[in-house]
């Protein structure tokens, strides 16, 4: 990566780089960063063999640090700058020998045994350290890959995702042919660094493009989010800030020519009001394990409840029609996808499985084909089962979120004697709600075996870094 920034930085090296509240950086600056940073990780001896873990938040210091650690070739694990000792505990199967953070307060306790090196010109702490973990595999050596993403999903659990530079820059290649970003672009960047959407979109593709980024903190204030977005051409975004937006703000933002969000998807109803502030939303499909590979095509109408779906530049796409899952009485099928981005390695629950290029990699999520356009529409493994009869709890979640009051729903099966499963609902509301609309809304849109046992109403559902629904709730 180190080497395909440094060709940006000699064709644009006055240019902006990253535009900051604090101070504007040119590519030609951030580049003397980087190489200092460089020189001192390699003196303290870091090596092109050596993990080193990250735990920055969304700031220069983050993209310096990940450029150094390219320039040396050091194998890059990307953390949660909020992760807590208690969550980094649970990542297991890897452990980097170095950790890079500034303001995390995990690494200052007595069960790590460490030496630390502040960097003082960039306020940034280095520590080497021994953990007493048992039962602690470590990076495996035969394992070839450069950058490493964990991805929980909407699961909670941990996954290690092992990509190569190579992966990284063709995924690149990738987006920028699709979405047509050029070097005059100004983006704006709200979504974590640490997460492969925002890594891809926010870092890789503005960096190594030549355009100009301004990095905002995910919890922003919308009259700040307001002031930025209007200097910018690009939005990199999660559903919250344009829940934000849609909710609380009456300006308009025309100048925004892409408006990108990753995670779960923006209902319907909450597009038609965000047209209204003058962007369209494009949803990004993609797994860490593949990187982007569908984009939302908004402009489409349909019957269904979802937006379709065009794949990205160089993706292959197709359904595997060996086993069929019902969606409103429609036929839907896993997705299986072919792209020279997909990872090398993935590690889950201490099975290592590798990847072969050229390979059909299934991703787990099922679609239907309406109009010769793809709809995403579920998990194939969240499927319940009531007696037999397979259900899928996106289409309970799509009727309850038609109610005006709720903002996102979950729903997922429970163990019954009698009929295997049954199925359970949560709903997010913005209002108080009484449950018989809720229920009267599922009788009205759905088959009795459908319909929710039980509706929990709460405030709020928590969410991952990128903004998708936690469906682990307990």
């Amino acid at each position: 990566m180190y080497e395909h920034f440094l060709k940006t930085v000699n064709e644009n090296i006055n240019n902006i780089a990253i535009n900051s509240e604090k101070r504007i950086i040119t590519y030609g600056k951030l580049n003397e960063y980087v190489n200092e940073l460089a020189f001192l990780l390699k003196n303290i001896g870091i090596t092109n063999s050596t993990c080193v873990g990250l735990f920055s938040l969304n700031s220069t210091l983050h993209i310096i640090s990940v450029l150094a650690l390219s320039k040396i070739k050091a194998k890059i694990i990307f953390f949660h700058p909020k992760m807590t000792e208690e969550e980094f505990n649970k990542v297991k199967f890897i452990d980097p020998e170095y950790i890079i953070y500034d303001e995390n307060d995990t690494f200052k306790i007595d069960n790590f045994i460490y030496s630390t090196h502040h960097i003082e010109f960039l306020d940034l702490y280095l520590i080497s350290y021994f953990k007493y973990k048992k039962h602690q595999i470590e990076y495996q050596n035969d394992i070839i890959g450069d950058i490493v993403f964990l991805s929980s999903g909407s699961t909670g659990y941990y996954k290690v995702i092992v990509k190569t530079e190579k992966q990284i820059l063709t995924e690149k290649k990738q987006i920028i042919s699709t979405l047509d970003i050029k070097k005059s672009d100004k983006i704006v960047c709200s979504a974590q660094l640490c997460h492969s959407y925002g890594f891809m979109f926010g870092m890789i593709v503005p960096l190594l493009t030549g355009s100009e980024i301004t990095y905002t903190d995910p919890i922003i204030l919308v009259s700040s989010l307001e002031k930025i977005l209007k200097k910018n051409t690009i939005f990199v975004g999660l559903p919250t800030h344009y829940r934000l937006l849609c909710n609380y703000s009456n300006q308009t933002f025309r100048n925004i020519k892409i408006a990108l969000s990753g995670g779960s998807n923006i209902k319907s109803k909450e597009q038609e009001k965000i047209k209204l502030l003058g962007f369209k939303i494009s949803n990004i499909y993609g797994m860490s394990e593949t990187g982007a590979l569908m984009i939302e095509n908004n402009h489409h109408n349909s019957l269904l409840p979802t937006h379709p779906y065009r794949p990205i530049t160089g993706v292959e796409i197709k359904l595997d029609y060996s086993e069929t899952y019902n969606y409103f009485d429609q036929f839907s099928y896993e997705i299986i996808v072919k792209t020279d981005s997909l990872c090398s390695y993935i590690i889950d629950n201490g099975i290592t499985k590798k990847n072969h290029f050229g390979q059909w990699f299934p991703t787990g999520d099922l679609a239907v084909k309406n109009g010769g356009k793809l709809h995403i529409v579920g998990r194939k493994d969240l499927t319940i089962n009531v007696g037999g009869k397979k259900i899928n709890p996106f289409e309970i979640e799509s009727v309850l979120k038609e109610h005006p009051n709720v903002n996102e729903a979950v729903v997922y099966g429970i163990s019954d004697i009698k009929r295997g499963q049954i199925p359970i609902a949560i709903v997010e509301v913005n209002k108080k709600t009484d449950l018989t609309e809720l229920f009267d809304l599922c009788h009205k849109k759905l088959s009795e075996y459908k319909i929710p046992k039980r509706i929990e109403i709460k405030d709020y559902l928590p969410t991952s870094s990128i903004g998708k629904t936690l469906r682990k709730l307990n």
